[in-house]
């Protein structure tokens, strides 16, 4: 995946986002998923925080650090740092949401630009190619 498409700070703003309102996690996630988390911390974390909710349980920073203990409690700190406000939810949102659109968008692009490479090396492109060499030959015979 081209980390160049994607702002991880976003990722993380969300995250810390998700951690002060948990009641925006089911519009979030609704959103995105965790294949939009580039980062594989910021994608761990989206998980257990998904995991957390999914339980119906709380979803805040001391609840990740006790149930999660493979996570760094200072990247989690520093979450708790990253904003104080949901305010701007939706942007962040819709800036991840965007760029994992484009990205498979060029995916996609890329993976067309190579068809017909594939086809013209199968059977049936061959096969095409001598009828139409036995079609042009009959017609120069008539």
């Amino acid at each position: 995946m081209n980390k160049g498409f994607y702002n991880t700070e976003y990722e993380k703003m969300v995250i810390a986002i998700m951690l002060i309102d948990n009641t925006l996690i089911d519009i979030i996630t609704g959103r995105l998923n965790k294949m939009c988390f580039t980062d594989n911390t910021n994608r761990y974390i989206y998980e257990a925080i998904c995991k957390q909710w999914k339980a119906q349980r709380c979803a805040n920073i001391l609840t990740l650090a006790n149930e999660y203990k493979n996570l760094n409690p200072a990247i989690l700190a520093d979450l708790s740092s990253i904003t104080s406000s949901t305010a701007n939810w939706e942007f962040y949102v819709r800036n991840i949401s965007e760029k994992k659109k484009n990205e498979l968008i060029i995916q996609n692009s890329n993976s067309l630009i190579k068809t017909p490479m594939a086809y013209n090396s199968t059977d049936i492109y061959k096969a095409s190619r001598e009828i139409k060499k036995m079609q042009r030959l009959e017609s120069n015979i008539l």
